[in-house]
């Protein structure tokens, strides 16, 4: 009996410590793999230097040693806005990651991608206090 007790109070214990360690375990988990993924399967679309001119009903980008693209605003599916980002995600996969770092008049920006969500009746949702949890 006395030794039944001794293995209770130990797995007892060792499924609490478990229990409040693996949320944190995980979380750098997926951090890692994440940064893996992105690292390994996105180089060739990381830090590409673009340009984006807004038009009436689209926007044309250029990319060095990529080319130029147009996109239509009615492909939008919805714009977020988050402290350091701004993201545009399209209706047939994908998106686009603006860092606010790198433009020049954040407010403008943001002004011209409100109308756009406006006139394309999409949302524009706004998360400045978003963190990776």
């Amino acid at each position: 009996m006395n030794k039944w007790l001794v293995e209770a109070c130990y797995f007892t214990s060792a499924g609490i410590v478990c229990f409040f360690i693996f949320p944190i375990y995980l979380k750098h988990y997926y951090q890692r793999l994440f940064k893996k993924y992105v690292n390994e399967n996105l180089k060739e679309r990381v830090g590409i230097v673009s340009s984006i001119i807004f038009k009436e009903d689209l926007f044309e980008t250029t990319s060095e040693n990529i080319g130029k693209a147009e996109l239509n605003f009615s492909s939008f599916e919805n714009i977020i806005e988050i402290a350091d980002y701004f993201f545009i995600t399209f209706k047939a996969s994908g998106n686009l990651m603006i860092p606010k770092d790198k433009i020049e008049n954040v407010e403008n920006l943001r002004n011209k991608l409100k109308t756009i969500a406006e006139k394309q009746q999409i949302d524009f949702l706004s998360e400045l206090d978003w963190k990776w949890k």
